[in-house]
Formats: structure tokens, sequence, C-alpha cells
């Protein structure tokens, strides 16, 4: 990738993408530290403003209360102890992609405690390869830049949370249950149904990711690339007061192939995938 304007590089179906992380105002450390290690790899990223739980009111068209009873049902506790910060965080997202709706580039979500690999701009180019080789420019709705799916059970869909596509790689997947939502794109003409989604979906699934991952089984076309070329640094959670490390707790959880900071530290083509 070249060395322009994040509105200028255009990967994924030659579309332009433009490149933006969701950041608080206090975490000013992290700002910094995400537009650095963004542009080693010649990716300027915009700051996107965070939302806090108090900016409900901004958003009419999300019925919180209106779901009250569904979500307590689903998750047996009470709609005022969710932690304010899910709340926030799915505001976050939801409003950066209705500022990007309609604007004919594809949407590059970060939060601001993604690190990325070594080889970040290598494993983008090859993803983008592999996508369209293997689905069109217009066979997808979301490319995680994250691995993170179970490959032996327990799932999150009955049909298992991913598929191995057959590209001569076994580095493309198809995902029906990918954890997290801290490296995500989003197709151009796919912003605005999503959008839609999740105006009907907000918080009776917690998070922004568990919102996402209600979608991915059959209505949002979502991939990755394995190894996964992102990951969350440690540190303390907007969602989670505790101080948590989300690699290794995935890396435990699924497998080695949620993140590697080289391509050659796994070998997708001799792993034994279980779908």
């Amino acid at each position: 990738m070249s060395d322009s304007d994040s509105s200028d590089v255009e990967l994924f179906s030659g579309a332009k993408v433009r490149w933006f992380f969701i950041n608080r105002s206090k975490d000013f450390t992290r700002r910094v530290r995400t537009v650095e290690d963004l542009a080693v790899h010649h990716i300027r990223a915009e700051r996107f403003a965070a939302h806090s739980v108090e900016s409900r009111k901004l958003f009419p068209e999300i019925h919180f209360a209106s779901i009250k009873e569904a979500f307590e049902e689903k998750y047996s506790v009470a709609l005022d102890k969710v932690r304010s910060g899910q709340i926030g965080c799915f505001l976050s997202h939801y409003d950066l992609l209705c500022q990007h709706s309609g604007r004919g580039y594809h949407v590059a979500v970060f939060e601001d405690d993604v690190k990325v690999c070594k080889d970040f701009g290598l494993r983008l180019q090859l993803f983008d390869a592999e996508l369209t080789f293997a689905v069109g420019e217009k066979g997808w709705d979301i490319a995680y830049l994250s691995a993170y799916f179970h490959d032996d059970p327990p799932y999150n869909r009955d049909t298992g949370d991913h598929k191995t596509i057959n590209t001569g790689t076994n580095r493309l997947h198809r995902l029906f249950g990918s954890f997290t939502a801290h490296a995500y794109i989003v197709h151009k003409d796919s912003v605005q149904r999503l959008i839609a989604l999740l105006r009907q979906s907000a918080v009776p699934h917690k998070a922004i990711d568990d919102s996402l991952m209600q979608f991915q089984a059959t209505q949002m076309r979502s991939y990755c690339f394995v190894p996964g070329m992102s990951t969350q640094y440690d540190g303390h959670s907007i969602i989670n007061t505790a101080v948590i490390s989300l690699d290794s707790i995935y890396q435990k959880l699924c497998g080695r192939y949620t993140f590697t900071d080289s391509l050659d530290q796994f070998y997708a083509y001799t792993y034994p995938w279980k779908f």
C-alpha cells in the first residue's frame, strides 16, 4: 500500500477503504498508539469520538426500553445491570457506520486497543486477493481482520463457527460465529443494511460483537483470513473493567490461528480444520 491518505487506499474489490478507530477523549495514550501502529503500515486512520451511555438520547430510533423484557428473559439479568460501556460501545460502532453510509467506500472500523501483526499490509493484500477470487467483488459483506472463531465445539451456531473456503491455501474462512468487533471492514454496499439490522437488535445482544455475530450465519456474509492479522492489547476494556489479555484467552479458547505476528508462524494448509 502506498503512503497516502486513508481514503485513497484501494483494497477489497478495488474500492476505496476509509479507516477509522473509535476512541474516548480520555484515552489519549491509546489514540497515539493506534495512530502510530497503523502508520507503520501506511494507514492513516481517522479518530471517531466514542459515545458513552449518556448518548442514548441522541438515537431515538434505538428503543432500548422496549426490549427490556426480551433482554432480561434472554440473559436472566436486569437491563440496568448491563455495563454502561457495552451500550457506549454499541452506539459508537452504530454511529460511525451511520455517518459513513452510502459514501462509495468500504468502512474499516478499529477499536483503539487493536494490535496488528508485523506483516499487516501483506496480509491485507492476500486477504483481498483470496476473497475476490472466491466470492467476487460483491460476494461479501463483512471482512474480519481478526480470526476469533471456534474450530472445535462448543459453537455459537448450529452449523459451526466457520467453513474453510477452498482457495488452495485454507486461509480464507466463512464465519458463522466470530467473536469481537475490534477490527473489521464493511462492504460499501452493505453498510446501510447492517445499520438496519443493528437498529433491530440493539441490546438484547449485549455488546456490539454479539449483535454482529447473530448476523453472520444468514444475513451478513462474513469472512476472515488465517492466521488472524489483528488482536487486542492487554489492558482495561471499556466493557470489562478488569485487566484482560484477549489474545491469550482466545488462543486457548479457539486455537493458535487466532493471531500471529508473522504469516509463517501458522500453516493453514496443513492445519486439520474441522470445517
